[in-house]
């Protein structure tokens, strides 16, 4: 029998499990401080769930004109949970409830693995600080959220791989399908790292090594369905295959850390300067992972994702994106391969600085997003305005910043939240991308109006016009002026369905 736990065990496991919790509330507050959150192209995601749901309903202006593709694509789960969790209100309520589910759920499942690998749990501290990462405000909702799931699958890839049983590879099986599901790059990092990891395990016959590989084997075929049905057969895209120039990609590495805010990179390089030189520097207290022909596979795993930022290219297949994210993998796979110094007074201040630095950067975080929301009511209120049926174009082209964000682009589609809230077609979206499950039928049947829309006949599509700041009517004589509120203006446009009385207007140098 166990002697129970001392006095000061239990005050350092007090300790802990308050620092963890903090972070974990510091992590999730942000995006309950705001209703429109700051995220670029997190709004097509929304718009994606909504065009789904209305698809199927003949009464819908997205019903014949947005389609999906094959059933099991990637996207699909992420779209069925926003879903279902929209019947407990609305949608913008849902996609808070699966930031905040990513916010939480990254930290759990991160100490999850440490323990499965048997590493210091204090270790989980360097996870805070990738939280709100370029990815999270770049809107990237899919891609993003699917982290937690990913260090769930390497966890039981390391169960696995250690001890093979029924129900350890079931469970990384459904973490396979589930991921695949849930972003393509995701499963693909998973299968990357299992490989990785499969390849640097010692096995005890060869026979074993082949066993070991098949729970991957359902979500694989899953992916190559996929690809068959979907990828095969749907046009080429516009963007050709390229790399990004090397140096400017290698010294922006932590650009695509850190969360899209000033100075924000050079601290998390500041950061991760000292924690590598921890490693480096001063003997490291934790004992080796055994089975494996390395001390600490992941780190390999995590030097294995810098040499892919630095080799892939940044556009494959028409998807932009694809060797800057390596940035982020790399880290936080880094924090599984990290071993906490020896020396205490080394180790104490590590993680004291770490600690801070993630208390720190999620409060300014938490600061940036209630001062979004005092940005972004005045358009939210203004689309509110409209009715069930009213149709809406943002005009701001170049205009996307806000004083909150300044380097982030929150406003880019500020007008999706019409075609979420009223189920009304937008602009353009993302189904224009053939590898997306939400797509078009025939190709986007609005206007997809561009920075010479003034003049555009085809701004008669459009019910009204929704700008930051104001226009000279002058220049857009088919415009009149509806309201305006907080440094936005919403004009609505003539020969419009809205607004037939008044006759729309071109300049006479377009005649």
């Amino acid at each position: 029998m166990n002697p129970p736990p001392s006095r000061s065990a239990r005050v350092r496991h007090l300790g802990f499990y308050a620092v963890f919790a903090t972070l974990t509330i510091l992590s999730a507050a942000p995006f309950w401080r705001t209703h429109l959150l700051p995220m670029q192209d997190y709004p097509q995601t929304l718009l994606f769930a909504r065009a789904w749901s209305d698809s199927h309903n003949p009464s819908s202006p997205f019903h014949g004109t947005y389609t999906t593709g094959f059933p099991l694509s990637p996207l699909v789960l992420p779209l069925l949970l926003l879903r279902a969790l929209a019947k407990l209100r609305h949608l913008e309520l849902a996609g808070r409830l699966l930031w905040t589910l990513y916010a939480v759920g990254l930290p759990l499942s991160a100490l999850h693995l440490v323990r499965v690998l048997g590493r210091d749990r204090w270790s989980v501290l360097l996870v805070f600080p990738l939280v709100h990462s370029y990815w999270v405000i770049g809107g990237f909702f899919s891609f993003a959220t699917a982290m937690p799931l990913l260090v769930l699958g390497l966890a039981f890839t390391i169960r696995w791989l250690e001890a093979p049983t029924l129900l350890r590879g079931l469970l990384l099986a459904v973490a396979a399908c589930a991921l695949h599901l849930w972003h393509a790059l995701a499963f693909a990092q998973l299968v990357l790292d299992f490989g990785l990891l499969w390849l640097l395990l010692r096995h005890s016959s060869p026979r074993a090594r082949l066993r070991s590989l098949l729970p991957l084997t359902p979500a694989l075929a899953m992916f190559c369905a996929w690809v068959l049905a979907g990828l095969g057969r749907r046009a080429p895209d516009a963007h050709p295959l390229s790399w990004p120039p090397f140096r400017a990609n290698s010294l922006s590495f932590f650009d695509y850390v850190a969360p899209i805010i000033p100075r924000a990179g050079v601290a998390m390089a500041v950061v991760a300067l000292v924690v590598l030189g921890t490693s480096f520097f001063f003997k490291r207290s934790e004992l080796p992972l055994s089975g494996f022909r390395v001390a600490r596979p992941f780190t390999w795993l995590s030097a294995f994702a810098v040499v892919s930022y630095l080799a892939l290219p940044e556009t494959l297949l028409g998807v932009e994106g694809i060797q800057n994210r390596q940035a982020w993998l790399a880290c936080l796979l880094f924090v599984f391969g990290w071993a906490l110094p020896e020396r205490r007074a080394i180790r104490a201040g590590i993680l004291t600085l770490v600690g801070i630095a993630s208390a720190l950067g999620l409060w300014e975080m938490g600061t940036r997003f209630a001062a979004f929301r005092r940005e972004s009511a005045a358009p939210s209120r203004l689309i509110d305005r409209l009715g069930p049926t009213d149709t809406v174009f943002f005009a701001s082209y170049g205009n996307f910043a806000a004083r909150s964000f300044p380097k982030a682009k929150p406003f880019v589609a500020i007008d999706l939240y019409a075609s979420i809230r009223h189920g009304v077609l937008p602009n353009d979206s993302f189904a224009g991308y053939g590898v997306n499950f939400v797509r078009y039928v025939s190709g986007n049947p609005m206007p997809g109006l561009g920075p010479h829309w003034v003049n555009d006949p085809a701004l008669r599509r459009f019910d009204y016009v929704l700008v930051r700041g104001s226009l000279d009517l002058a220049a857009a004589p088919s415009l009149r002026l509806s309201v305006r509120e907080g440094g936005w203006a919403l004009y609505s446009v003539c020969g419009s369905k809205s607004r037939p009385d008044c006759p729309f207007v071109l300049e006479p140098r377009d005649m």
